[in-house]
């Protein structure tokens, strides 16, 4: 059983299971209002990475990302070739967050 199902949501996206997590750790609804408004307008991708070599090719990938305006949450798996993010559609797009990764060396698409 998902988070989502324990507490009886259906058909939630990526960042309305991360909500459900942050009430089922027993945050206050304060907390978790605040984490909303945080979120809200926020889009969540998952990606595949090619041209990585190692682990510091996934961290750098991730460190670079993590900081540009709009993204949030940025993570890259080195062994998976993955990455995901979260981001502000009115801050950064898809293809601008593709071709920061392209600058890099390596080789994204959506998943």
């Amino acid at each position: 059983m998902s988070k989502s199902e324990a507490i009886g949501y259906k058909d939630v996206t990526p960042l309305d299971e991360r909500a459900c997590e942050l009430y089922l750790t027993g945050c206050s609804i304060l907390y978790l209002l605040a984490w909303l408004a945080d979120n809200i307008g926020m889009e969540h991708i998952k990606l595949n990475i090619e041209g990585m070599h190692c682990g510091s090719c996934a961290t750098s990938i991730q460190m670079y990302l993590s900081t540009q305006e709009g993204v949030e949450n940025a993570t890259v798996d080195y062994n998976g070739k993955k990455g995901g993010l979260d981001y502000d559609p009115s801050k950064i797009n898809l293809d601008k967050i593709l071709a920061e990764i392209k600058d890099l060396g390596f080789t994204a698409t959506k998943a």
